[in-house]
């Protein structure tokens, strides 16, 4: 399983690093828990990534099986 927060599999450094801080309800998500079958679940975040990150929107590409960007 991969750890949403401290594994790498979207860019070549975990999230973890990317952002100023992580809330206490998003510790120990892994990545699955954010997929549903029609695309990422990043609105349950308590952990807003998108302002974290400075990023008004995004668009996931899978590239492999466990790979996205």
């Amino acid at each position: 399983m991969l750890d949403f927060w401290n594994d790498i599999w979207v860019n070549r450094t975990p999230i973890a690093l990317e952002v100023a801080w992580i809330d206490i309800h998003d510790v120990g998500i892994q990545v699955k828990d954010m997929w549903f079958e029609r695309g990422w679940k990043l609105e349950e975040l308590y952990t807003n990534i998108l302002i974290v990150l400075g990023i008004s929107h995004c668009v996931w590409l899978k590239v492999s099986a466990s790979i996205f960007i």
